[in-house]
């Protein structure tokens, strides 16, 4: 550093001509100004006295170091038609094949293809809003951020006028697997869906896990539109009857006639009617059959919300039941049956029910069962993972709300299980809790006390003469002007065997009753009892 002072204004250099003032200033002893350069000077040096612990910069081997994930700009994921497409389309075939197992017909996912792309292609035609908005509808952020493809119109919402095609949710996939039922004409009913469903049989609730995790990230930003645990998704046999109703009148297809003889057949095995049932229910359903629903002309059918063809077929079958000898004195009770445990390919479902060889006590013509659909049991190595769902379909905001005693401990005793180790053995078993708690209870008849004979023995032709045939046979009818009076009230076989079918078809009784009134109106017009 130069420390030789010189004076800017009359030029006098050396220290000798400089002298301090009162602050220590370097100050000219000619003219007295102030030496700017030892100003300068000292103000550096003092920087320098100050600065001098300041840390230094570290230099690191191996080159420059690579910037936080978080500073940089991620590239926002395009949502685009063709990921949500082949996503729906992976887990629409994934349902598809299941639904075939349960069925036994393997032709069925052929024919749910050609009708996802007659969908696509009428919704190309008569669609009121581009495809990709059904997606973007439950985008977790808004449209505009969540990425899509230029040239749409978010702004285009959906409507609930049934009448215009522009809604598409993960629910209106049911609504195509049954619509493929009935062009395949197999007697599948909207509760057959809603079990297999509930019961897990076929995949509705975790479809999206099943997909590659490249297919499951491309529509992350809309996975809400796949959750099942949401209200919009939930599921019964109503929601499968309006959706497929749906599709039926948009997609302007003509259904074969409804299968109601192989429907009767599937429910008579069921519950182990007797034969007389199924004879007298194909007779009825030939003469008095009312709605063909080959196509949906009328746009008021839209907001029916059940299938006017499963409402007479269920109708029918209480007709065909009240005319079935002694069915009045048929008792129930809630004991389950002994019955040797089927076989990995041969599961019982309600189209394939359980063998009556299987059964031990009483034999197959006098059983008669009441709700006969178990609960599908759990592997004891799937309990944690069943327990984790449970805990995650509460709701924690609300957490006022209990649950009911029986849900928390069939939870609880889930948790239990789980925990214990100690029994495990090397060969998955079945553990004794059921998931999805058991829906029915199968029941056989008791024996009348006073005669020693079963309800069931006595069936159409069995009876020696006439006149016990006219004691055994009754056929109340009940229509709306005696039920409203104090003269119509339902004696208890009627009422329980509504409530019983009402239960298997997912239907409330007054559904039911309505289709006995109407098709009992329909035979009185014909026949004078």
């Amino acid at each position: 550093m130069d420390s030789t002072l010189k004076c800017r204004t009359c030029g006098a250099a050396g220290e000798w001509n400089f002298s301090k003032n009162d602050l220590g200033e370097s100050v000219c002893n000619l003219c007295g100004t102030q030496s700017f350069q030892q100003s300068r000077n000292e103000t550096q040096d003092d920087d320098d006295a100050f600065t001098f612990g300041a840390r230094t910069k570290r230099i690191r081997s191996g080159g420059r170091r690579e910037p936080k994930q978080s500073k940089l700009k991620r590239k926002r994921q395009l949502i685009t038609l063709d990921n949500c497409l082949h996503v729906v389309q992976s887990m629409l075939h994934i349902q598809a094949q299941a639904l075939a197992r349960l069925v036994h017909d393997p032709e069925l996912p052929a024919t749910v293809q050609s009708l996802w792309f007659h969908f696509l292609r009428m919704w190309d035609v008569s669609g009121s809003r581009p495809l990709l908005n059904v997606f973007l509808d439950f985008s977790s952020a808004q449209a505009a951020d969540s990425g899509y493809e230029t040239d749409w119109n978010l702004h285009l919402k959906g409507t609930q006028d049934a009448k215009v095609f522009s809604k598409f949710s993960y629910r209106h996939l049911l609504g195509l697997l049954y619509l493929a039922c009935r062009v395949r004409q197999l007697g599948v009913l909207t509760s057959d869906i809603f079990f297999w469903v509930s019961t897990g049989q076929l995949p509705f609730a975790n479809v999206l896990a099943q997909l590659p995790p490249d297919l499951q990230a491309s529509v992350d930003p809309v996975r809400g539109y796949f959750n099942a645990k949401t209200k919009p998704n939930t599921v019964c046999a109503s929601v499968v009857a309006q959706h497929a109703t749906y599709l039926h009148y948009h997609l302007d297809l003509k259904l074969p006639p409804f299968n109601s003889g192989l429907a009767c057949v599937n429910l008579c095995q069921s519950f182990q009617f007797p034969p007389a049932v199924w004879v007298h229910h194909t007779q009825l359903m030939a003469e008095y059959y009312r709605h063909s629903t080959a196509q949906v002309m009328d746009p008021q059918h839209l907001h029916h919300p059940y299938i006017q063809c499963e409402v007479d077929f269920i109708g029918a079958l209480v007709a065909a039941l009240k005319m079935t000898p002694r069915w009045n004195v048929w008792q129930y009770n809630n004991v389950r049956p002994q019955y040797n445990a089927p076989q990995a390919d041969d599961r019982r479902t309600p189209l394939n029910p359980l063998r009556p060889n299987d059964l031990h006590e009483p034999p197959p013509s006098m059983v008669v069962s009441c709700f006969p659909d178990d609960g599908t049991p759990v592997l004891r190595s799937h309990l944690p993972a069943l327990v984790d769902l449970c805990r995650q379909s509460l709701d924690a905001k609300k957490a006022s709300v209990k649950l009911p005693p029986a849900l928390e401990a069939h939870v609880q005793a889930l948790d239990r299980l789980g925990r214990d180790t100690s029994d495990i053995s090397a060969t998955a078993a079945l553990n004794p809790v059921a998931a999805f708690a058991p829906h029915y209870d199968r029941g056989v008849p008791v024996p009348d006390p006073t005669t020693g004979r079963w309800p069931c023995d006595d069936v159409a032709g069995e009876v020696g003469d006439e006149e016990g045939d006219d004691q055994c046979c009754f056929y109340p009818i009940y229509q709306q002007q005696l039920r409203t009076s104090g003269l119509g009230a339902w004696h208890a076989p009627l009422e329980y065997v509504v409530d019983m079918l009402a239960k298997y078809m997912d239907v409330p009784p007054g559904v039911v009753r309505d289709a006995i009134e109407t098709i009992d109106r329909t035979i009185s017009t014909r026949h004078v009892f």
